[in-house]
């Protein structure tokens, strides 16, 4: 049997969205639409204990996805483009690069942007997707992407920071231009909760430590 080739498709899908990015809600009713494009098949494994994916890793087949064997502890799923488009959309890279982008100010000014709408593969858990080994199907609806930054977690950063800015200056001698620098850096910390108040932590900058205070480790 010769090399097999991918058969590359387009398939539309619509989709639910949360009430805001990461929210975990649906209460509004949000729905968008997004444009699958790869293989037209892929191969999975999913845990027969967890019942979700094994790991993300696909195979196509030019992979010869369909003849790699399957040891006890999975299940081989195959995903189709006709049926499974969203979820495939989640595995298999997609362009990001033409999709539209909204912008929200912040409180100090920088600027927040994201993909409006959100895509699939920023707005479902793939790893928390579950499979019904017995009727072969995939349980619906997806589970939301959840937060990357809470505001406990926020602000245990923000801790971290201070505390790393206090050894700077108290392991080097610096010129007053410098104190004033770092003074200010970690004064903008110390803001954040206040600064941010009301703001999903997700979205909120870090300061960069000071040019001056960088000279010091480049030499």
């Amino acid at each position: 049997m010769g090399e097999r080739t991918n058969k590359i498709v387009t398939k539309a899908v619509e989709y639910d969205l949360p009430d805001a990015y990461l929210y975990e809600t649906n209460t509004k009713g949000f729905t968008a639409n997004f444009t699958y494009n790869g293989p037209d098949k892929i191969w999975v494994f999913v845990n027969n204990n967890t019942k979700k994916l094994f790991n993300t890793v696909f195979y196509t087949e030019h992979d010869d996805g369909d003849l790699i064997p399957t040891d006890p502890n999975h299940t081989k799923v195959c995903l189709d483009a006709e049926t499974d488009a969203l979820l495939m959309s989640l595995l298999v890279g997609q362009d990001f690069s033409l999709l539209s982008t909204k912008s929200e100010s912040l409180p100090d000014g920088s600027v927040y942007e994201i993909y409006n709408p959100v895509p699939p593969a920023l707005t479902y858990e793939v790893n928390e997707i579950e499979y019904d080994i017995e009727n072969k199907v995939w349980l619906t609806p997806f589970p939301w992407k959840k937060p990357h930054m809470t505001w406990e977690e926020l602000k245990i950063a923000k801790n971290s920071l201070l505390r790393e800015s206090d050894l700077i200056i108290k392991t080097n001698i610096l010129t007053q231009t410098q104190l004033d620098a770092i003074e200010a850096y970690r004064q903008v910390l110390r803001d954040i909760p206040t600064t941010f108040n009301g703001v999903d932590p997700w979205k909120v900058p870090f300061p960069s430590l000071p040019n001056e205070i960088k000279e010091i480790f480049n030499g």
